[in-house]
């Protein structure tokens, strides 16, 4: 019986939904900024059902506590030059709609809720940077040479130091050896784990984890894994919010975590400030609420405002 194409190619699958994916952020003029927000949220047992149950939101009054702020790799004046209060009125707004008010009681607060912002890191190959590709794959003795000459001059000209490039005639032969091919290798070895590291990280940071978890387990791989890695590729402007009990806090000296919610989105072709606006408006229907995952969202083409009253900002360090 032959298969269909569905179930005997789930890459395709994948592929036509990454593309799909990118041409909807296709205009008029063409390609721009992908500004798919990624949304995951967590609640702790109970507190959804307590918070939303009846088909009344409670209302409930926080304060927000400036976590810990990442500036990436990349100077971005935007990202840097954002006040926190600024982030803080925003993500206000969009808290609203899930019946969360700011309060500037320090004692009868319900929430606590701490936000970590910033840019994600990503590490790039230095192989690919410098276009070079492992020197046991090539057959061709004399190309290798030139290649490897022309390479250490242009390191030369650039004054641009290289322990693994050899000015030295006798150096550049002692590449095509066995012993260089395996340390090569090595090399090539550690940076992908340097770049497999990075985008851990990120992942945990931006709560994608448990979705690739999935992905790793699965034979085929999953399309959501796939297109959760292609988002790890790019730099990600993120915003995360902790919400913590603040009577605990107070009286128990405990810190139990209720909700979380993770926002982030492609920070290439972005403005930050616009960017946490996007965010805000993609995630705030998930504010105290449990997601399957990692959902991923367009933000509406004119996000609505909510007019709130003064937030206060609690300026200590944090960690996520």
């Amino acid at each position: 019986m032959k298969k269909s194409s569905f179930s005997a190619n789930p890459g395709r699958r994948c592929g036509l939904l990454l593309l799909g994916g990118l041409l909807a952020g296709m205009g008029a003029t063409g390609l721009r900024a992908d500004n798919r927000v990624a949304v995951r949220a967590r609640t702790d047992a109970g507190y959804e059902a307590q918070k939303f149950g009846n088909g009344a939101a409670k209302d409930e009054t926080y304060l927000f506590f400036q976590g810990r702020f990442f500036g990436g790799s990349t100077r971005d004046r935007m990202l840097e030059k954002t006040p926190f209060q600024q982030i803080a009125n925003t993500l206000a707004a969009g808290l609203a709609k899930q019946h969360y008010f700011p309060t500037r009681d320090l004692l009868r607060a319900d929430l606590l809720i701490i936000v970590h912002w910033g840019v994600t890191t990503v590490t790039v190959s230095d192989f690919r940077l410098q276009g070079r590709t492992t020197l046991a794959g090539r057959d061709d003795d004399a190309q290798l040479r030139q290649i490897i000459k022309n390479w250490a001059e242009e390191q030369k000209e650039a004054e641009v130091f290289d322990p693994f490039v050899q000015l030295e005639a006798q150096a550049i032969d002692n590449f095509l050896n066995p012993a260089a091919l395996v340390h090569d290798q090595m090399l090539q070895e550690m940076d992908a784990l340097s770049q497999e590291t990075s985008s851990a990280s990120n992942a945990r940071l931006l709560g994608f984890v448990e979705d690739m978890e999935k992905d790793r387990k699965d034979f085929f791989g999953t399309c959501q894994g796939a297109m959760l890695r292609s988002m790890l590729a790019d730099e990600r402007y993120f915003v995360v919010l902790l919400a913590y009990d603040y009577q605990a806090l107070l009286k128990e000296h405990k810190q139990k975590l209720l909700w979380s919610t993770r926002l982030s989105m492609q920070s290439p072709g972005m403005n930050f400030r616009a960017g946490v606006g996007h965010m805000t408006s993609a995630g705030s229907m998930v504010f105290g609420h449990q997601t399957d995952g990692v959902k991923v969202r367009l933000p509406p083409e004119r996000p609505t405002k909510i007019e709130i009253g003064p937030v206060r900002v609690l300026s200590m360090p944090a960690t996520p």
